[in-house]
């Protein structure tokens, strides 16, 4: 079909084939794309008003077997908003002014047929405003009773407290008031899938029983409730008979007169309760702005729903909070600890019967004082430390208060804060631990002369129960190579630095034969996690609680690190050794690629001239003849396919190039090397340029951004593209599917004076462990996959000869961060 051509479906009444034609090739002339029928009895113009529609009727005056004026009579009679054009060659005014009496819309003589075209387009577009208007005042009217509508419903709303009667009610207002044929209301089981009905109203059990989401335990195509239910949206049908959804309802539809149904998800506290279902004689009733308005009225519904829900809840949650206060009541009487609760001022308001006993005085005294009342002298400065935790709680150890006789009480004190109404309140909880903290205090002054034998030493050593392998004494070198407190070490069985278990068995067997040991090498793990290599020696000693095993530990982490950077330079040499083989063979092929491709470019261009000069020529062919065939396909389609496919070629071929001169420039040697400035974008941007065929095999999500302005930086440009390479690799794989996506960002931290690169994925994520090592020499996670373990390590390197730093940030399942940090020029 030719573009300008305009689609027309047309009743032709008459029995002329000659006149036919002519009446088609005048709308042809016209522009119409035809669509037609020919009639020429009573009988014919009958079946083909019953299918219509049509957008335009022409029709003789005078024919064997049928009139004109039967024709326009037909027409009216049926109510059809459609223009009739009578077309006759004897047709008198008379006959004219009757047939135009009739319903007729114009007369055409066939002798003036330049009439007819312009007389079309002046009688469909006088009918497209008709129509238009007369829908405006149809959803005019169904928008002001629907309004109605909600307005009475809204008053229900407020007016009930029952959600079954707010259910029913609703139904009967949409049912009464706005003029739907039915309405009801379902809740969604979710177990089941089942939609059980609550509230209906103009519809009977049993439609509402084949309206439900499953029937008989064979659930049907999705109709208007599982739709809506489903989505979270609102879902019309228009045509119910005809909706596969609604084919286990569409008889009982037809048969109660339902033509059209549309359903609105009932939300109540962000969950969806279920739908409101409304069906209607009219399809048209259910317009954009009639659906807002009962999407409005099923929003409604919900909220007081929720409101009724939540009254309840309070209801019920006032009698729970009587319950439970009698229940706290007992248990603060009868707990052994004591209880005192307290004031933001400090002001004591209630006390239990222990709390009490404990300090000696009666619960009147204490209530008509403050904290100070047991405040040991000289302490009061304590009390600050205390009131930050009455609003934030916690819990503190071993805190002297004085009873009333004077003496001292040892307690471990629990702080947590609470509310009443809309005061701040803090209960206390206090345990006595006076005979605890009294042996505790001959213990430690024991302790304390057996720790002067090795507190001095500067090597670390530490003492071992040789029974149980648990640490009992460390000293501070110890304390400072492993970084856990004493009481971290006491508590923990066995020494939570001793990787590898058989140590532990290892010193009991040999302090069962009080024999002495050396171990040459062990592993260990410092309390922030990082890795220790030491020696150790030790020697059984016996002491009155049993046999203990003093250990004197030697760390040799800096040795063994002297081995890695070793081991990591000569790495580093091999890979600069394979870098320079690359850059070599990357330049031969460089040269290789650029000649074809410069011949691809300069020919493209040129086809492309050919073709502006071509096509002219094609064109008028065109015009003159009609499509025809142009590589196989029709010259209408070629016409527009052939500069995309030239502008293609141009724009791949200069891709290519651009390439070429990255792996160029990346290939060539830098001279600069740390005294230069370099552009931070430019090398993010050569970088992506020569990964760009990984990147569109990896992901469909990869993003680039560059700041403004950005300051130069002071170093090698084809080291920190070697980086960025390294990284955006790394990102790529990481990916475990295309849709996840790498983000490459510049800026400039203008506060610590350095530019930023941080390259960012969307992958797998790294754990604690992972994240430890990763700049460790052959570690690597793709061993399998052909990983060597020296991207990260080398980057890491470069990066640090520029004085910068490299981060990362990671968790599993979350993405990794990569922040690289160099000094601005």
């Amino acid at each position: 079909m030719h573009p300008e051509t305009i689609p027309l479906k047309v009743l032709i009444a008459e029995d002329s084939e000659d006149d036919l034609i002519f009446l088609m090739r005048e709308l042809r002339r016209g522009g119409y794309d035809m669509s037609f029928l020919r009639v020429d009895n009573e009988r014919d113009l009958q079946e083909a008003l019953e299918k219509g529609p049509w957008d335009l009727i022409i029709s003789d005056y005078i024919m064997p077997r049928l009139c004109g004026l039967e024709v326009v009579k037909a027409v009216r009679e049926r109510g059809l908003e459609v223009p009739v054009i009578v077309v006759s060659g004897l047709m008198g005014e008379d006959l004219a002014v009757t047939t135009m009496k009739a319903g007729a819309d114009d007369y055409i003589l066939k002798d003036r047929l330049f009439r007819l075209l312009p007389a079309i387009e002046r009688e469909l577009r006088d009918y497209a405003t008709k129509r238009a208007h007369r829908k405006a005042e149809k959803e005019l009217r169904a928008l002001n009773r629907l309004l109605e509508t909600l307005t009475e419903v809204d008053k229900m709303l407020v007016r009930e407290s029952s959600g079954r009667m707010v259910l029913s009610e609703t139904c009967r207002i949409l049912v009464e008031k706005a003029g739907f044929m039915a309405a009801w209301i379902g809740k969604s089981r979710v177990a089941t899938g089942e939609i059980v009905p609550l509230a209906a109203a103009g519809c009977d059990n049993d439609f509402l029983r084949i309206a439900r989401r499953r029937q008989d335990g064979i659930p049907p195509g999705p109709g208007t409730v599982d739709r809506a239910i489903d989505s979270g949206s609102y879902s019309v049908c228009l045509d119910i008979e005809g909706d596969g959804g609604l084919k286990p309802l569409a008889g009982e539809a037809a048969s109660r007169g339902y033509r059209a149904c549309a359903s609105f998800p009932l939300v109540v506290r962000g969950t969806i309760f279920g739908a409101l279902t409304v069906y209607s004689e009219n399809p048209s009733v259910f317009f954009e702005k009639m659906v807002d308005l009962l999407l409005s009225l099923a929003a409604d519904v919900g909220f007081a729903l929720q409101s009724i829900e939540e009254a309840a809840e309070r209801r019920k949650a006032v009698d729970a909070l009587r319950e439970s206060e009698e229940r706290l009541r007992t248990i603060f009487e009868s707990a052994m600890d004591g209880m005192f609760v307290i004031d933001m001022e400090g002001r004591y308001l209630d006390v239990n019967l222990s709390g009490c006993l404990m300090v000696g005085y009666s619960r009147e005294e204490i209530l008509s004082s403050d904290v100070a009342l047991l405040a040991i002298p000289g302490r009061f400065d304590r009390l600050k430390l205390h009131r930050d935790l009455w609003k934030k709680g916690g819990f503190v150890q071993e805190v002297p208060l004085r009873r009333k006789d004077g003496s001292v009480l040892w307690v471990d004190m629990a702080i947590t804060p609470f509310k009443v109404g809309e005061k701040d309140l803090a209960l206390g909880i206090k345990r006595d631990i006076t005979a605890r903290k009294n042996a505790e205090d001959a213990l430690r002054e024991s302790e304390e002369r057996f720790r002067q034998i090795f507190e001095q030493n500067q090597n670390a050593q530490i003492l071992i129960d040789g029974g149980s392998c648990r640490i009992t004494d460390a000293n501070p070198a110890a304390i400072t190579l492993f970084g856990y407190s004493r009481e971290e070490l006491a508590s923990s069985d066995p020494p939570p630095f001793f990787l590898d278990h058989g140590l532990s068995d290892a010193i009991k067997s040999l302090s069962a034969r009080d024999a002495g040991f050396t171990i040459d090498r062990a592993e260990g793990e410092r309390k922030d996690g990082t890795r220790v290599t030491f020696s150790a020696r030790g020697q059984v000693i016996k002491l009155k609680d049993g046999k203990m095993v003093l250990c004197t530990v030697q760390d040799l982490t800096d040795f063994i690190r002297m081995e890695e950077e070793a081991r990591l330079m000569q790495a580093k040499l091999i890979h600069a050794n394979k870098m320079t083989s690359i850059g070599t063979l990357a330049s031969g092929v460089a040269h290789e690629i650029n000649n074809p491709n410069n011949f691809i470019l300069f020919n493209s261009a040129l086809l492309a001239d050919a073709w502006k000069d071509s096509v002219r020529i094609l064109d008028g062919y065109y015009r003159e003849h009609g499509d025809f065939s142009l590589g196989g396909l029709p010259y209408s389609e070629m016409s527009e396919v052939i500069p995309e496919l030239l502008s293609g070629i141009t724009d791949g071929s200069r891709r290519i190039k651009g390439i070429v001169d990255s792996l160029k420039d990346f290939s060539r040697p830098d001279k600069a090397c740390f005294d230069g400035e370099l552009d931070v974008n430019r090398a993010v941007l050569a970088a992506v340029s020569i990964l760009s065929s990984q990147i569109m095999k990896h992901t469909d999500k990869f993003e680039v951004s560059t700041a403004e302005g950005l300051p130069a930086v002071r170093g090698s440009s084809q080291k920190i593209e070697q980086v960025l390479i390294n990284l955006v690799i790394n990102a790529l794989h990481a990916l475990p599917e295309r849709a996840r996506g790498v983000r490459v960002r510049t800026f400039h931290d203008k506060e610590n004076g350095e530019v930023v690169i941080e390259v960012r994925d969307e992958g797998a994520g790294m754990s604690r462990e992972v994240l430890e090592r990763i700049t460790e020499p052959f570690f690597t996670t793709r061993e399998d996959a052909g990983g060597t373990g020296l991207g990260l390590s080398i980057s890491y390197s470069i990066i640090r000869e520029h004085g910068g730093s490299m981060d990362f940030e990671s968790e599993p399942g979350k993405g990794t961060t990569v922040s690289i940090r160099l000094p601005a020029a």
